[in-house]
C-alpha cells in the first residue's frame, strides 16, 4: 500500500531492514532537493500582572505586624 502511495504522489517508499539500510536510507533522503521555508512566528507573552497585588500583601502584612507588636502593645500597656 505505501508503495502504491509513493508511485501515485511521485514520491520514493523507503523501507530500512536492518542498520545498514537505514543508513544508505538517510544518505539517500540528505541527498533529496532541500526547500527552505520562510516561517513568521508571533509569540505574544501576558504580562505579569501579580506583582502589583504581591507588592500590595506583603505592604499590608507588614503594617500588620507594625500595629501588633508596636502600635497596639504601646496602647495595651
Amino acid at each position: 500500500m505505501m508503495k502504491s502511495i509513493a508511485e501515485m504522489t511521485g514520491g520514493k517508499y523507503f523501507r530500512a531492514e536492518n542498520r545498514d539500510k537505514l543508513e544508505s536510507i538517510y544518505k539517500e533522503i540528505d541527498q533529496l532537493e532541500k526547500t527552505l521555508i520562510k516561517v513568521t512566528e508571533f509569540r505574544v507573552d501576558p504580562p505579569e500582572k501579580f506583582h502589583s497585588i504581591l507588592l500590595i500583601g506583603m505592604l499590608l502584612l507588614a503594617v500588620e505586624f507594625l500595629l501588633r507588636h508596636f502600635i497596639f502593645r504601646m496602647i495595651h500597656e
